[in-house]
């Protein structure tokens, strides 16, 4: 009996002294998961989490972020953007203006009166094209940024999981985001330009034609795009949520099964080794919250450029409606709000994009105990 004793207990000692190199292998194996992730984060996004004083992916840097780097980096971006919308907003009330100024000399329904008219029209109207079009030519890599972050998150945050116990989990977390990023990626690169193309072609002919107010019809695709991602994104959080609830249900029971069969089948030091079990886990625990912390905020800045760019030109856009409006140019109060509503589907569609994924990062966190 007592040999037996001393062979289970030399195993016991044995397993405790490769749990320890265990965990401190499990832990710089961190260092190429953090290396793949940053190395996955664009230039732009790098940039920003520079400033933010993020130099890599570390539970340390994201502690030492503060509320007043975080203004100071959306009021740098703000300054650097608003210098192009407002330029073309200056511009486009001085047409307005001279037009309508010059056409008050004019006799009221006369040919030249009209004439002028349609010159001013259209040389706001090119003026505001070429600003939009340009703003949207900026935006739109930040949908390819945002799908080839979560390209590459996907795999090394199943990665993690699956190290730290929670294989069901990563199973279907995975699974299922990387099957959706695919899908949304997909779409989005088919036919978001070109829907981005053709609205703008479409308020450039209204403008044109004297007798088409498209200003309704582009505020109802406007809305009726906005409820489709908010109603996909509803069904994918709710159907993603059912998941990793039993998935990490099941990845705890499995867990705690496993301890209790150490604690009790190890004589001695069976407590140990559970207890062993448990720091790893716990380390690995860490590495988890970290790297959702980091994707949370790249994501966030992937989109917060865009974002901010899109926002100022829709203040313009509103500004030049009321302009417009205001100096009896309601042509360009139609265009102006066609425009808007164009923008209005492209903010969607990049926020909805980051918005998906970070509720996604938060459920599999919150389903794992966060």
């Amino acid at each position: 009996m007592k040999k037996k004793t001393l062979i289970l207990l030399a195993a016991a000692l044995l397993f405790l002294l490769g749990a320890a190199p265990a965990r401190a292998a499990a832990l710089p194996q961190a260092d190429q998961w953090y290396g793949d992730l940053w190395d996955s984060v664009d230039a732009n996004t790098k940039e920003l989490l520079g400033q933010l004083g993020l130099e890599g992916v570390s539970a340390e840097g994201l502690l030492s972020l503060t509320p007043a780097g975080v203004l100071r980096t959306v009021a740098g971006i703000v300054k650097g953007e608003a210098a192009s919308p407002l330029r073309y907003c200056a511009a486009s009330v001085l047409l307005l203006a001279v037009a309508s100024l010059a056409a008050s000399f004019l006799p009221e329904g006369g040919a030249m009166r009209q004439r002028c008219e349609t010159v001013g029209r259209l040389c706001v109207m090119f003026a505001l094209l070429s600003g939009a079009g340009q703003a949207l030519r900026d935006s739109m890599p930040a949908v390819t940024a945002t799908e080839d972050f979560i390209l590459a998150l996907v795999p090394v945050f199943t990665g993690i999981l699956g190290f730290a116990g929670s294989p069901a989990l990563a199973l279907s977390w995975g699974g299922a985001v990387l099957a959706f990023a695919e899908t949304v990626g997909a779409f989005f690169a088919k036919y978001v330009p070109a829907l981005g193309a053709l609205g703008t072609a479409a308020c450039a002919a209204a403008n044109l034609n004297t007798q088409a107010d498209l200003s309704g019809a582009a505020k109802l695709l406007a809305k009726t795009v906005t409820v489709a991602m908010g109603f996909a994104a509803g069904l994918f959080t709710a159907v993603l949520s059912v998941r990793e609830v039993v998935a990490g249900a099941a990845d705890t029971v499995g867990m705690k099964g496993a301890k209790f069969l150490i604690g009790q089948g190890v004589p001695i030091v069976g407590s140990a080794v559970a207890d062993a079990l448990n720091s790893v886990a716990a380390g690995l625990g860490l590495i988890r919250n970290t790297v959702g912390a980091f994707a949370a905020a790249v994501l966030l800045l992937i989109d917060l450029a865009p974002v901010l760019r899109l926002l100022l030109w829709k203040f313009v856009f509103r500004f030049l409606t009321a302009a417009g409006e205001l100096l009896g140019q309601p042509r360009t109060a139609s265009l102006t709000e066609s425009l808007n509503s164009l923008l209005s589907v492209m903010l969607a569609v990049i926020c909805f994009n980051s918005a998906v994924f970070i509720v996604a990062l938060a459920v599999v966190l919150r389903a794992k105990g966060g």
